[in-house]
């Protein structure tokens, strides 16, 4: 009896987690813009532009390796 309440339980807070999704998205976003996290200098541009930058690193660093023996 005991293991069949805790499968509700998991089963209630999995369907609470997935209506409460896009709200708890749409939060962080607002708050990443009020703090500047998009702008310029802001964090999330720096994590995009690194994460850009490192996917070409890595394929130049391929392309080299096959093209100079």
């Amino acid at each position: 009896m005991r293991d069949l309440q805790r499968w509700y339980e998991a089963v209630d807070g999995a369907l609470a987690y997935k209506r409460c999704r896009p709200l708890l998205y749409g939060w962080l976003e607002k708050a990443q813009i009020e703090l500047g996290s998009y702008g310029p200098d802001g964090a999330a541009r720096q994590r995009d532009r690194d994460e850009f930058e490192g996917d070409f690193a890595s394929a130049t660093a391929r392309e080299s390796a096959t093209l100079c023996p």
